[in-house]
């Protein structure tokens, strides 16, 4: 008995030990994030590229801004393909179809002229030589694939003019799509809007290098559109803007998450009292400072490097917030829009 006794108290003891060592912890830590940070010049400097970006937008009619236009239709009906069409895509895009394409020939023109509702607003986006992307809130984010069936639809246009020998109009509108599609890339603010135009460039080459190898070997000297001609610039190919919309949308989302967590009444109690207990350990402008580091590290194509143990101590949930799925993004979209220039020279080889 007297040794049980001992048990417990030594096990009380123990335990009274870590509740003192764990609060003495929280204590320090509540210290040191006791005030936030100012505006750093990384966080500044992507604040001066989203403040006036955000700005042109609202001073912008629909008509004017070919992305709001585009937002306002892409769920409509009859901006989707027919069942028929949409099966010549889907096997274009996975394999070499110009056996389909062939066989296909006499419908297509049909096919086609079926879609005139995805033509016409695929016309009317091109005419559009504004693309202002709208940073969206964290249940808004927009669907691409209308955009990427209309230029499927476009393309196919292409072969088909092809296949009649007018090759002067299936240059035309090879290069009408690439051009549209790079003014894109240099213009997109968000990271699911740059792959999405990255993707597209590559479905234009994957489709003209298909459609020049249905040419001679004398019209594919001659079939040359002006936009494949022209190298990918810095601008293009660059990912500044994309992690600038990025940084802003993030924190959009941080701070809608942390709100919500703070206003959740019916959550258990040991949620609120996590969530209670974790506040003062998030800083809002030492987290956008510290993403925007990040981003701007991303943005240059470089990794991030690992965080001194030491700095965990300031603004931890910040920085832990932060530091989720940005491995995903550094350098590896960099890679992937590099090589567009070397599929662009392939094209042209």
């Amino acid at each position: 008995m007297a040794l049980f006794a001992k048990g417990i108290k030594l096990c009380c003891w123990a335990l009274t030990t870590l509740v003192a060592l764990l609060l003495i912890f929280y204590t320090a830590l509540f210290v040191i994030n006791l005030s936030d940070e100012t505006p750093a010049e990384p966080a500044l400097s992507l604040m001066r590229v989203t403040e006036p970006h955000l700005e042109q937008i609202n001073k912008l009619q629909a008509a004017e801004n070919a992305y709001q236009y585009y937002i306002e239709r892409a769920t409509l009906p009859e901006y989707q393909l027919s069942a028929e069409l949409s099966a010549i895509v889907q096997a274009c895009r996975s394999k070499d179809c110009s056996e389909l394409l062939t066989e296909k020939s006499s419908q297509l023109p049909v096919l086609l002229a079926e879609q005139h509702a995805l033509l016409d607003l695929y016309q009317s986006l091109r005419t559009i030589a504004v693309w202002h992307e709208i940073i969206p809130d964290a249940t808004e984010l927009p669907p691409y694939q209308p955009l990427l069936h209309a230029q499927s639809v476009f393309l196919l246009q292409a072969w088909v003019a092809a296949q009649q020998n007018d090759l002067v109009m299936a240059q035309k509108i090879l290069d009408d799509d690439l051009r549209f599609w790079r003014m894109l890339l240099k213009n997109n603010r968000l990271m699911i809007s740059k792959v999405i135009s990255v993707r597209a460039i590559r479905q234009h080459f994957d489709f003209a290098t298909l459609l020049r190898q249905s040419l001679t070997a004398e019209q594919q000297l001659t079939f040359t559109p002006i936009a494949w001609q022209r190298p990918f610039s810095e601008a293009e190919l660059s990912m500044y803007f994309v992690f600038a919309g990025e940084w802003h949308f993030a924190n959009q989302l941080v701070e809608s998450m942390w709100q919500q967590e703070l206003a959740a009444q019916t959550a258990p109690w040991y949620e609120q009292l996590l969530t209670v207990l974790l506040q003062p350990l998030f800083k809002k402008q030492a987290t956008k400072n510290d993403l925007a580091r990040v981003y701007l590290h991303c943005s240059e194509g470089m990794h991030v490097a690992a965080l001194p143990w030491y700095s965990w101590f300031y603004n931890p949930v910040g920085k832990l917030l932060n530091r989720a799925g940005v491995s995903d993004y550094c350098g590896q979209y960099n890679d992937e829009l590099q090589q567009l220039e070397v599929r662009r020279l392939q094209l042209l080889g």
